[in-house]
């Protein structure tokens, strides 16, 4: 039997799950994908996406970090969770292209192949200029302590946060335009220089966090030493309360980001303690990575579970001042203990 690439399966997905979007509450359809709302965590809001990964395939995932669906999964389930009868079509559809004649598939998958590169075209000129607003957007960060109501908003902010004064100094604040009413984390390079950044909202605007539209950058990447472990997080505010570690800005795996944490010989993976974090932690306990073991850390230090999202919580929890060292946390990583059969 002839087989379909990964652009034809998802191409023919792709139709039935617009299809599926027309039955929803909340949705935008373009021709590269879906904006919808979630079936699997109830959310109205356009939290969910559907669209076509690196590999090819189709793929849904919410943004709501708490979601079962937060880490990406392939879009036939999403299909088969919003319109289980279009899904039956959708599957009957696909075996029928598949038993066609191979002369049929190759006119097919050629038909398919040209559509995917229009579409790739598309989203790299839409992602240009992104890119030209994104940047001028940045044209109007200001200072965080520029006196006016955001600004004592954001510095109360920090200040609740333990955040140490020498580092929120240099945090800026965005009164309008995209970023507006926005708390903006530089992630500064050796040379001063601003590569990336993350805006966090300071009014209860959705999305929680907005970041700049580019490959993603470690925070405080030039600012470690090499020779010693490397602890990596999520969040930026996060890795400021532990000693010689850097921060994701949650955007998981990504090609970037891979290349970058190669670099480092020493690698321990703090996520955070939620059904998302665990996920991921077991993900990489698969490949034998070192990940912090939370129930074990939150015991011993007499906090509970649903109190504690993060290390800044822990970090609020026990009022402490001083930074984690590694000394500390190296006990709670699973390449001490067996205990990583709890993310198995």
């Amino acid at each position: 039997m002839p087989v379909l690439d990964e652009i034809t399966k998802s191409q023919i997905l792709l139709q039935y799950c617009k299809q599926a979007a027309f039955g929803l509450k909340h949705k935008k359809i373009t021709a590269n994908g879906v904006l919808t709302e979630c079936p699997f965590c109830g959310s109205k809001k356009l939290k969910g996406t559907i669209y076509i990964a690196n590999t090819n395939r189709l793929c849904y995932i919410c943004w709501r970090t708490n979601c079962p669906a937060h880490n990406a999964i392939i879009a036939s389930k999403w299909l088969a969770e919003v319109n289980p009868s279009l899904y039956l079509a959708y599957k009957s559809d696909l075996h029928n292209k598949m038993t066609a004649s191979e002369d049929d598939i190759a006119k097919m998958q050629a038909q398919f192949a040209d559509e995917h590169k229009k579409m790739l075209i598309k989203q790299q000129e839409e992602l240009n200029e992104k890119k030209i607003l994104d940047k001028a957007a940045a044209k109007i960060f200001i200072q965080i302590d520029d006196g006016t109501e955001l600004s004592k908003k954001a510095i109360e902010y920090c200040k609740s946060r333990k955040i140490p004064e020498e580092i929120w100094k240099k945090f800026y604040i965005c009164h309008k335009g995209k970023y507006h009413d926005r708390l903006i984390i530089p992630f500064y390079n050796k040379a001063g220089k601003i590569e990336f950044w993350q805006g966090r909202t300071l009014i209860d605007l959705d999305p929680k966090y907005m970041n700049r539209i580019a490959d993603t950058q470690l925070y405080n990447r030039d600012f470690i030493d090499t020779t010693k472990p490397v602890i990596v997080l999520e969040g930026p505010i996060d890795s400021i309360f532990i000693e010689n570690a850097v921060a994701t800005c949650g955007a998981g795996s990504s090609g970037n980001l891979d290349l970058q944490l190669a670099k480092f010989e020493q690698l321990y993976y703090i996520f955070d303690n939620d059904a998302a974090g665990l996920k991921k932690a077991g993900k990489l306990v698969r490949k034998h990575k070192n990940v912090f073991i939370w129930n074990k850390f939150l015991n011993d230090f007499g906090l509970k579970a649903a109190e504690i999202k993060d290390v800044n919580d822990v970090v609020l929890k026990l009022n402490k001042n001083e930074k984690f060292t590694f000394k500390e946390l190296q006990n709670y990583f699973t390449n001490i203990t067996d205990e990583f059969m709890c993310y198995l």
